[in-house]
């Protein structure tokens, strides 16, 4: 059995939780996206921690309690689906799980993972490997830690959305996620507020594939009149 502690909660520049996401970049330790090797895997450490810029990559979030003390420990990662191609991905990840499982309290463990984008029919990357991607992180954490990881954040289809950032109170045991949208998707708030088990990703990735092709001219028109806008062009009898 493993107790849900942790909260997640969704911000937008509006929200009056930005600034705790604001305390947590300025206090916390930055885990960026490295092109080389194609990922980054924080320590599993006591520290706030937050990662920005996810598109097309996505997080590993671990949180537990230390064995030997009151203190939270946690894990966030930030990885491009191709890393499961690159050299050391996967040692480096049963390595940190590892750790943290070796460091944690059974009970006290969960795992998130964070999806970012599928590219549909885009050329860059195919939801095909968007799911291998999950799916591997996926058998990992059960492998290892047995518990299933919960998607969060998603999974979104370009072009709903530009960015996730993610923003970890590890003591508080609080996730803050933030996405950025170019233009409004109807039902994008709803999408992100779920947190979808993993084992139900897959399906998950191509219910909203189906949803943003069925909508993706309308969605593309009203980004372009929106770049007109700013140039002066408008279309008064368009919404």
């Amino acid at each position: 059995m493993n107790p849900a502690t942790t909260t997640v909660q969704f911000i937008d520049k509006d929200d009056s939780k930005l600034s705790e996401a604001e305390r947590i970049q300025q206090e916390g330790t930055d885990v960026p996206y490295r092109a080389q090797p194609m990922f980054t895997i924080s320590p599993c450490s006591p520290e706030d921690k937050y990662s920005e810029n996810y598109t097309i990559c996505d997080a590993v979030i671990l949180i537990g309690q230390d064995r030997t003390s009151n203190q939270v420990l946690s894990v966030l990662t930030h990885q491009s689906p191709n890393a499961n191609k690159a050299p050391n991905f996967h040692n480096q990840l049963e390595s940190i799980l590892s750790e943290f499982k070796d460091r944690t309290k059974p009970e006290s463990r969960e795992a998130f993972i964070a999806a970012g984008m599928a590219f549909i029919n885009q050329g860059i990357i195919s939801s095909e490997t968007y799911i291998e991607s999950i799916k591997t992180k996926v058998r990992a954490i059960q492998s290892k830690l047995g518990i299933e990881a919960k998607i969060i954040v998603g999974p979104a289809i370009f072009p709903s959305s530009i960015s996730t950032a993610l923003y970890l109170d590890t003591q508080n045991q609080i996730l803050y996620a933030s996405r950025l949208f170019p233009i409004k998707i109807e039902d994008e708030t709803e999408t992100n507020s779920k947190q979808t088990p993993a084992s139900q990703a897959e399906e998950s990735i191509e219910t909203r594939a189906t949803q943003i092709r069925s909508s993706k001219r309308l969605v593309i028109a009203r980004f372009m009149i929106r770049c007109l806008s700013f140039l002066g062009i408008t279309f008064p009898h368009v919404r």
